[in-house]
């Protein structure tokens, strides 16, 4: 009878065990699912981003010490880290997936640059740039084409945005990097006008 107890509650556990396992890798697969959709639908898929090009991006865009960025659809946080740690700049990123925010923050934590920059969970349209002097995006080609109107409303002449990937439709660049597809543009300076620099 003993036998017939223990082997019963052996099986319990082994069925609790099992459906605990199941219960949360369902969990995480619709976690998954709702932060590629949330990405997707508000930005871009999320991508890494090596940091050759970070830095690339950064030096293109003319960051120094104690200048404020901004990184719209910031995933992970890997361009913030870079530029609190590699630039002296302080600022924030915002992403719409709560799921990446907590990751992005953790990141920053752990490279210890948690006193100069941070991601908040937001949508990049109603974000606040004002006094920012560095902008950068890594989204699609629709998503700048939708956000030009609210960077030319929103943020102060001379503000430098570089995009990594794809162009900003309608806006001349004033550099491009076309070997690692960066394209930088400063407010103020975005007619047809502009001269155009291939680095």
């Amino acid at each position: 009878m003993c036998d017939n107890i223990f082997y019963m509650s052996q099986t319990e556990a082994f069925i609790n065990y099992s459906t605990l396992v199941v219960q949360v890798t369902l969990g995480l697969f619709i976690f998954s699912v709702i932060s590629i959709y949330l990405s997707s639908r508000w930005g871009a898929p999320w991508v890494i981003t090596n940091s050759q090009i970070i830095h690339r991006m950064l030096d293109l865009g003319e960051l120094k010490q104690g200048d404020r960025i901004v990184d719209l659809g910031a995933g992970d946080g890997r361009i913030l880290v870079i530029a609190a740690r590699d630039y002296g700049a302080e600022g924030f990123g915002v992403e719409i997936d709560p799921i990446r925010v907590l990751l992005a923050n953790f990141f920053i934590w752990r490279n210890r640059v948690h006193k100069k920059v941070k991601v908040q969970w937001g949508n990049l349209f109603d974000t606040e740039l004002q006094n920012i002097d560095v902008i950068t995006i890594y989204l699609t080609r629709e998503t700048n084409e939708l956000l030009r109107p609210y960077l030319e409303g929103h943020c102060q002449p001379g503000a430098m945005i570089v995009s990594y990937a794809f162009p900003i439709p309608g806006w001349s660049p004033v550099i491009i990097d076309d070997r690692n597809l960066i394209f930088v543009y400063e407010i103020g300076k975005t007619g047809d006008d502009v001269i155009v620099q291939f680095v």
